[in-house]
C-alpha cells in the first residue's frame, strides 16, 4: 500500500505529518503522523496524540437506497444473457441481444419512475438527490435507446426515421400531452371561445407536425374557432392526404417517393396561390410539410434540441434515409444551434451512436455514473457482431475493454455490504482476471457476522479458492477466541486445517480446565472421535475428555490404560503433565495398575516440573504400595496356575 506523506511544518523537528493509507475498495485513510529521521528527538506533542482516523470514500450513485433495485434486476439479465448466447448462433444473437435490450431498457424505466415518486414525497435533501439520479438516469435510458433502434433492432431495409420518430415521441412528449389537454378543455367547457385563444394552442400544432402526428393537429385545429373556413379546410385537406401519414407503413420505395412527389406539387401550388396567408401560422405549418428550408429556420423555436430539428427535417425533406447518412443531415440542425461548441456530453454521445462510433459512446457511457451503463452496453455489443472485424487487434482490443469494464464493475460492486455476490458474479465471467480479482476482494470483505463469514466462505469454496477459504476460516477462529467462545474457535480453525492454531485453542482449552476444572465445549469435543493427523495436541485433548467420560462411567480399569497410555506417549504439554499425574491418585484407590504400568508413571513423574512436590510424594507413595499389590497379584495368579495344572 502506499502512503502519502504531507508535512505541515518540514523544518520543525516537532511539527505534525498527515498520512495517508490506500484501504480496501477505494478507501482512503487519513490520519494525524509523526515522520521520524535520524537525529530527530521523538517528543510526541499534544497534535499526535489523537488517534481519530478519517476515511475517505468516493461516491458510488448507484448504492443509493433506491438504485440497488436496478443493480440487482440487471444482474439477473446479465447472467441470463451469458447462458443464453452460449448456445445461440451467430445469426440469431442479434434478435437475442435487441430482447435483452429492452430488458435492460424497462428496468431503466422503473428505475426512473421510483426515484421520480421517491423525489415527490421526501424532504428537500432527499429531494435533491433524487432528482440527480432521475438525470442521470433518464440521460441513460435516452442514449441506450437510441442505440436500440438503430444499431440492436433489426430495422427492414435499414429505414430508421420510423423508429427514430418513436423515441422522440416517447422522449419529447410535451406537445401531445398539451394536445391532450387542450381537447379536453374543448369539450368539457361550454363556453370555449375557440382554440387560438389558449397561448400554446399553436406552438403545440407546430410541435405535432413535427413529430409527424397529423391526425392529433387536425384534431386540435378543429377546435379554432375559423375551423370551418377555407383555409383551415384545405389545410385538413394537406394533413389528410399526406404521403407518409403512417411513418411505419411497409410501401415500396419507388411508391411512397412517387405519391409525395404528387402530394407535394398540389400543395405547393395552393401555397404559392396564397390559399393558407390569411393564417400566417397556419401557412407555417403547410410550409414545414412541403419541406420549405426556410420554414425550418422558423421552426428552431418550437424545437428544444438539434435532433428534434433534424428528425422533423428529415420526416419532410428526406423519410427513406439510412442509418449511414444520419450524421450528414445533422449537421445542418447543430449549426442552427449554436454548433459544434453548444454541443453537451448527451449530444456527443448521440453523434457518436449515429457515426457508429462505439469506442467514443462507450467512452462517454462511463463518465455518467459508476459504471453500469458502459459495463452492460459493452457487453451487449461484443454480443451482437457489431464489432466483428477483420484485424485481430481491434477484436482483442474490444475484448479486453470488456473484461475490463467487467472486472472494474464487479470490483465496485464487492465494496458493498450487501451487493458483493453481485459484484462476484461479474468477476466470474472475467476470464483472464476474474477468479484472481476475487482472491485479492473476497478476503476484505468485511465479516461482520457468522453468516456474512459462511456467505463468504461459499463464495470461496464454490470457486476453488482453498487460500481464501483458510483465510475466512481463521479470522472467524481467532475472533471467537477473542470472544471467549473455544468451541467455536475451534470449529473454524478445524474448518482451515490450520496446525499451529488448532494446537494453540487446545492448549487454551487446556489452561482453561486447570483454572475451572471442567471443559467449555465438551459436547463438540466429544464428537470429534480422533483428529491425530491434523494436531497431536488436540489428539491428546479429545482423548482426555474420554478418560474423564470413561473414568465418570465407572469402567476404571479402562480409564486407567488410556491415562497411562496418555502419559507413556507424551502428548499432553508439560504443564499438563501434573493434572495428569493428580489424576492418577483416584485410580489407585480402586485399580491395580501392573508393573509395566506403574513403571510408566514413574518416569513421567521424574521428568515433571509442574506438579506440587506434595501431589507427587503422596502419588509416588500410592505408586510403591501399588507395585506391592501389583507384585502378590502376579504372585498369587501364578501359583493359582501351577495349582490348577496339577
Amino acid at each position: 500500500m502506499g502512503t502519502v506523506k504531507r508535512s505541515v511544518n518540514p523544518d520543525a523537528e516537532e511539527s505534525g505529518s498527515v498520512a495517508a493509507v490506500w484501504g480496501s475498495f477505494e478507501t482512503l485513510g487519513i490520519f494525524q503522523h509523526k515522520h521520524i529521521v535520524a537525529g530527530c528527538s521523538d517528543v510526541v506533542g499534544s497534535q499526535f496524540e489523537s488517534n481519530d482516523l478519517v476515511q475517505l470514500q468516493p461516491r458510488v450513485v448507484l448504492f443509493d437506497r433506491t438504485v440497488r433495485k436496478l443493480i440487482n434486476e440487471s444482474n439477473g439479465t446479465f447472467l441470463e444473457g451469458q447462458k443464453l448466447m452460449k448456445s445461440v448462433s451467430v445469426v440469431d444473437s442479434r434478435v437475442e441481444v435487441w430482447k435483452l435490450s429492452t430488458m435492460y431498457r424497462a428496468i431503466m424505466h422503473e428505475c426512473l419512475e421510483n426515484l421520480q415518486k421517491e423525489a415527490a414525497q421526501e424532504s428537500d435533501e432527499r429531494q435533491e438527490s433524487c432528482c440527480q439520479l432521475v438525470t442521470i438516469f433518464y440521460n441513460i435510458q435516452f442514449l441506450w435507446h437510441l442505440l436500440e433502434i438503430m444499431h440492436f433492432a433489426v430495422v427492414p431495409g435499414s429505414q430508421v426515421l420510423p423508429p427514430l420518430l418513436d423515441w422522440l415521441r416517447f422522449h419529447m412528449c410535451e406537445a401531445e400531452q398539451r394536445a391532450a389537454s387542450l381537447l379536453e378543455a374543448a369539450q368539457r367547457d361550454q363556453d370555449w371561445g375557440g382554440g387560438e385563444s389558449q397561448p400554446q394552442f399553436w406552438a403545440t400544432v407546430v410541435g405535432l407536425v413535427l413529430q409527424g402526428r397529423s391526425d392529433t393537429a387536425r384534431c386540435l385545429l378543429r377546435t379554432h374557432s375559423l375551423a370551418g373556413s377555407r383555409p383551415f379546410q384545405q389545410a385538413d385537406y394537406v394533413l389528410r392526404t399526406w404521403p407518409l401519414l403512417n411513418a411505419e407503413r411497409s410501401a415500396a420505395q419507388a411508391d411512397i417517393s412517387d405519391s409525395r412527389a404528387v402530394w407535394r406539387r398540389e400543395t405547393l401550388h395552393k401555397l404559392h396561390t396564397g390559399a393558407f396567408s390569411s393564417v400566417a401560422e397556419l401557412e407555417l405549418v403547410v410550409q414545414i410539410m412541403c419541406g420549405e428550408e426556410q420554414a425550418f429556420v422558423l421552426t428552431k423555436q418550437y424545437c428544444e434540441t438539434w435532433y428534434q430539428h433534424m428528425a422533423a427535417w428529415l420526416l419532410y425533406t428526406a423519410p427513406m434515409v439510412k442509418t449511414f447518412e444520419l450524421l450528414s443531415h445533422a449537421g445542418r440542425s447543430i449549426a442552427l444551434y449554436g454548433g459544434a461548441a453548444r454541443l453537451t456530453t448527451v449530444d456527443r454521445a448521440l453523434i457518436a451512436i449515429m457515426e457508429s462510433d462505439f469506442t467514443e459512446v462507450v467512452k462517454i457511457a462511463a463518465t455518467l455514473e459508476n459504471g453500469w451503463f458502459a459495463t452492460h452496453l459493452t457487453d451487449l455489443l461484443c454480443h451482437s457482431g457489431l464489432l466483428q472485424s477483420d484485424d485481430p487487434a481491434n477484436t482483442k482490443l474490444w475484448t479486453e475493454l470488456h473484461e475490463g469494464l467487467l472486472l472494474q464493475y464487479g470490483s465496485m460492486l464487492m465494496g458493498h455490504t450487501s451487493l458483493w455476490p453481485v459484484g462476484a458474479s461479474y468477476l466470474d465471467h472475467c476470464p483472464s482476471r476474474g477468479l484472481q480479482r476475487l482472491a485479492l476482494l473476497l478476503p476484505r470483505l468485511p465479516l461482520h457476522s457468522e453468516l456474512r463469514a459462511q456467505r463468504v466462505l461459499e463464495a470461496a469454496r464454490s470457486r476453488g479458492l482453498p487460500t481464501v477459504v483458510a483465510g475466512v476460516c481463521r479470522v472467524m477462529a481467532r475472533r471467537s477466541y477473542e470472544q471467549q467462545r473455544p468451541g467455536n474457535a475451534l470449529a473454524w480453525a478445524l474448518r482451515c486445517q490450520d496446525q499451529d492454531l488448532v494446537s494453540f485453542l487446545a492448549d487454551w482449552l487446556l489452561q482453561d480446565f486447570l483454572e475451572n476444572n471442567h471443559f467449555q465445549c465438551l459436547d463438540l469435543l466429544e464428537t470429534l472421535g480422533c483428529p491425530s493427523v491434523l494436531s497431536d495436541r488436540l489428539t491428546f485433548l479429545v482423548k482426555y475428555c474420554e478418560f474423564r467420560r470413561i473414568f465418570a462411567e465407572g469402567r476404571n480399569e479402562d480409564a486407567a490404560a488410556l491415562l497411562v497410555h496418555l502419559l507413556d506417549s507424551r502428548l499432553a504439554p508439560k504443564f499438563f503433565w501434573g493434572r495428569l499425574i493428580s489424576d492418577v491418585l483416584p485410580l489407585l484407590r480402586c485399580v491395580v495398575l501392573s508393573p509395566e504400568q506403574t513403571l510408566a508413571v514413574l518416569r513421567v513423574m521424574e521428568e515433571t516440573e509442574s506438579a506440587d512436590e506434595a501431589v507427587l510424594q503422596e502419588v509416588r507413595a500410592a505408586l510403591n504400595r501399588n507395585l506391592g499389590r501389583a507384585h502378590v497379584q502376579q504372585f498369587t495368579a501364578r501359583e493359582e496356575g501351577e495349582r490348577i495344572y496339577i
